[in-house]
């Protein structure tokens, strides 16, 4: 895990939630409180940055884990960023959710500041976004606000269409039981975060 924490820290974009492990439960079943307790821990990537592809799948793979990717589907038409660094192609995307196990997560069309759109405009992102992704034979149930900017429109857009939402500002807290779906925590890694500190998370 530390060699894994060191070698992505340098990426971009790249963001750990920290939640309880949840069994899957039957009605009456018996819930083993301490093992929802335990940590389970999920790297995500936002945008669809080519470096995703070609720097961070293969330090994750070499020790299987997986990780979510949330693109915003115009770069992948285009196959560069708004900022001029390179975007994935959907053969590259594809190949990270049906070869490498990764999911692929909603982050609109055109990564667009969503408070900043009419509630018929967020949706149109929403659902175009959706269907994008979809014709390329992408499964995706969950979102990330582009920018992590979000109000109560944009939430109550994003849930009428997804499962979960994922922001990337929130990061006062870790996620807990019973954790808020429609605003899950964050903690960001970037080259200024110690594997030490990365720990304490955990």
């Amino acid at each position: 895990m530390n060699t894994i924490i060191k070698a992505l820290a340098t990426l971009s974009l790249f963001s750990m939630s920290i939640m309880p492990f949840v069994y899957p439960t039957q009605a009456h079943a018996v819930v083993d409180v301490a093992a929802m307790q335990e940590a389970k821990v999920s790297f995500t990537f936002d945008d669809g940055f080519l470096s995703t592809y070609t720097n961070a799948l293969p330090i994750l793979n070499a020790k299987n884990f997986k990780a979510t990717i949330y693109p915003n589907t115009k770069s992948m038409n285009t196959g560069s960023q708004e900022d001029g660094f390179p975007a994935l192609s959907w053969t590259q995307l594809q190949a990270l959710q049906n070869t490498y196990g990764w999911e692929v997560g909603g982050h609109t069309v055109n990564h667009l500041e969503l408070p900043t759109l009419t509630a018929t405009q967020i949706a149109e992102e929403l659902n175009n976004s959706n269907a994008d992704l979809a014709a390329h034979g992408l499964n995706v149930s969950n979102f990330a606000t582009p920018f992590g900017a979000y109000d109560n429109v944009v939430l109550t857009e994003a849930l009428k269409v997804y499962a979960s939402h994922r922001g990337f500002a929130d990061r006062d807290a870790l996620n807990s039981l019973p954790y808020n779906k429609s605003v899950l925590m964050v903690q960001d890694l970037d080259s200024t975060v110690t594997v030490a500190q990365a720990k304490t998370w955990v």
